[in-house]
């Protein structure tokens, strides 16, 4: 078979090369201190000459020789596939081995074992990929996805907890690097002073670190079809997105679903308020409606026939990727390709996701709810002046009819069933839209639920919304409610966001919670 027997050659030639990648380290390194005057710092180079001639050409045997080796590997992943979201997988299981036994043998002391993983975070806030301008408004920011897990479950369901779980996050106090990501998986059984610690980072650290629920994560996992073993090891790629660690290609955010929009046209019949052109199928005149069910299938047509589009685009997109762009050196170390001589954009891994992400569900609730209550329960504003209202961007006298909807209504975020469970609806409408559909790798549609900056560049090209936006103001960000109408504290955020069907979104999920770092000092 010719395609497999090119497919081993390149595997061949990116391990040659990676092998020779680290060499030219280990001259640099060497040639380096043989000038040096500082002893200690001439002995450094010498270490670090001696342990890049060796790694990951033959195994390591030491907690540092573990370190480069798992750096040089994810350097050459992202140089590879000019890629994003190049995890670590669960860091803390299989490097502890390394640390507990370079800690028995005196190699190291806990100190330099902190050190080491200091410097492994600063070399990966080196990482910057660089993004054109219509890429850097859906995905702004500086962090690049480079993700660590700590804690969680063992595949036989115990604590998985370890020293290193610990000093990962340690090491993230005192640097405070926005890379890497690190997450901590939770489950019923953590440790208290684990989780606590987790606890401290997040008090003291911009965003460090993501929680994970192992509980609903695991479910989710199961619910497509992995099983318990697998489930229980899944680690985190990009922000939230889930992947089994060596067994999957996952496209974490392979699209972006404008929740705005669908229900712009569901409330235009198809069209656009912005442009005028029909973008989706004809729904109905929405002065027509008579129940909520009526709205609610006009929305859930709308989000169908984006899905579809979503899907002929992205198996194009795949098949592109796996025709132009391999990735022999990923193949490697995947489970399954190096077996069945397959290359991992074509298929190869074991699992094969691809993840739509919706975005703007507070949004959407909080215009669902607005229209439900307002217009078809309490008739303070009739359907015709609704639309009216949004046509016109609530100008002139339609001010008092936005006044209405954004003060006399109930908002995601507070606790409030009314509006939770029409946001769990959202929610189960985008998840559901997939399940008919394959990707071009033969995976499945694995949906999610998060926004990075996406939520304000779909603001611009949607019209004003019966939540009261106005035109080009931003949609809601992840899962988290609009900004500012979350009013009754952070538990009531919670248990909003603890109602949606998550156990549907094995692509994860973001709620992004901001506190005024002096609620959170010590009393």
């Amino acid at each position: 078979n010719v395609s497999k027997r090119l497919f081993y050659e390149g595997v061949l030639i990116t391990l040659d090369a990676a092998v020779d990648f680290s060499r030219r380290y280990s001259t640099e390194a060497r040639k380096l201190s043989e000038s040096e005057k500082d002893n200690v710092r001439k002995k450094e180079l010498e270490q670090i000459s001696e342990i890049c001639a060796r790694v990951p050409e033959l195994p390591a045997r030491t907690f540092w020789e573990a370190l480069q080796s798992v750096w040089v590997t994810h350097l050459i992943f992202w140089v590879e596939s000019n890629g994003n979201s190049v995890a670590l997988g669960r860091f803390d299981q299989y490097m502890y081995p390394f640390y507990e036994e370079s800690l028995d043998k005196g190699e190291i002391t806990k100190d330099d074992g902190l050190e080491l993983l200091e410097c492994l975070y600063i070399k990966m806030s080196e990482i910057i990929k660089v993004y054109d301008g219509i890429t850097a408004k859906f995905f702004g920011g500086f962090p690049q996805g480079q993700i660590i897990v700590v804690g969680g479950q063992t595949e036989e369901g115990l604590d998985a907890t370890n020293d290193l779980s610990v000093l990962c996050i340690e090491a993230m106090t005192e640097v405070k690097t926005r890379q890497p990501n690190l997450a901590v998986r939770l489950h019923d059984g953590s440790p208290d002073d684990f989780a606590l610690k987790a606890c401290e980072l997040a008090r003291e650290c911009n965003g460090q670190p993501e929680f994970f629920n192992d509980e609903i994560v695991i479910a989710a996992l199961l619910n497509i079809g992995i099983s318990i073993d697998e489930a229980r090891n899944y680690a985190v790629a990009g922000c939230v997105e889930i992947a089994l660690p060596g067994k999957t290609n996952t496209w974490g955010v392979a699209a972006m679903i404008n929740f705005g929009k669908c229900l712009e046209l569901a409330l235009n019949n198809g069209k656009s308020r912005l442009t005028g052109k029909q973008l989706g199928p004809t729904t109905g005149d929405p002065r027509k409606f008579k129940k909520f069910e009526d709205m609610m299938e006009a929305y859930r047509e709308q989000v169908k026939h984006v899905s579809k589009q979503v899907v002929i685009a992205q198996n194009c997109i795949q098949s592109a990727h796996a025709e132009l762009a391999p990735q022999p050196f990923v193949s490697a170390f995947m489970s399954d390709c190096v077996e069945k001589g397959e290359d991992f954009v074509r298929g190869g891994a074991r699992f094969n996701f691809t993840g739509p992400q919706g975005v703007g569900v507070a949004s959407v609730a909080d215009s669902l709810a607005a229209i439900k209550k307002l217009v078809l329960e309490d008739k303070t504003v009739t359907m015709s002046e609704l639309t009216e209202a949004l046509a016109r961007d609530f100008q002139g006298k339609y001010q008092e009819v936005r006044s209405l909807l954004l003060n006399e209504s109930p908002k995601y975020g507070n606790d409030d069933d009314y509006v939770d469970l029409i946001a769990r609806e959202v929610g189960r409408i985008h998840c559901l839209s997939y399940s008919q559909y394959r990707d071009s790798r033969g995976g499945i549609y694995t949906p999610g639920m998060l926004s990075n900056t996406a939520g304000i560049m779909f603001g611009e090209v949607v019209a004003a919304t019966p939540d009261g936006r106005r035109v080009n103001e931003p949609l809601s960000d992840g899962i988290s409610p609009v900004a500012g109408r979350d009013i009754c504290g952070p538990t009531a955020v919670y248990k909003s966001a603890a109602k949606l069907d998550l156990v549907l979104c094995p692509q994860g999920a973001v709620l992004n919670l901001k506190m005024i770092p002096a609620l959170l000092d010590d009393r």
